[in-house]
């Protein structure tokens, strides 16, 4: 990709690819929105480049990290945070619950058993 005589790049003379621990290149990206984005699911993420569960790109769903601030201690895997209003974007503290995968698997199997009916 050639840059047109004139154009500066947003990145010109920031030192560091962005997965080697170089966040820089995010905050003076145009469309930076301050570590916080939305998944095609509804789900909120926070950006969390130090969290030992965090993803490729440094990021955590929100809803997680709240309960963890309850609990006092980081989330299991097979733990499973439940939005008891069902809208995904909802983080209070209130509507979140913890729950383990199979019990989360079962409740939620008899609610659209329930929604059938």
């Amino acid at each position: 990709m050639s840059v047109k005589k004139g154009n500066i790049p947003w990145n010109k003379g920031i030192k560091g690819a962005i997965n080697s621990g170089s966040f820089k290149a995010r905050e003076l990206h145009p469309r930076w929105t301050g570590g916080k984005i939305k998944t095609g699911k509804g789900y909120v993420k926070i950006l969390a480049p130090d969290h030992p569960n965090r993803d490729c790109k440094g990021y955590i769903f929100f809803h997680r990290v709240v309960v963890e601030k309850r609990v006092g201690r980081y989330l299991h895997r097979w733990e499973i945070v439940h939005h008891a209003n069902h809208i995904k974007d909802d983080n209070e503290d209130k509507n979140l619950e913890l729950k383990t995968k199979k019990i989360h698997d079962r409740e939620e199997a008899k609610r659209r058993w329930a929604i059938r009916k």
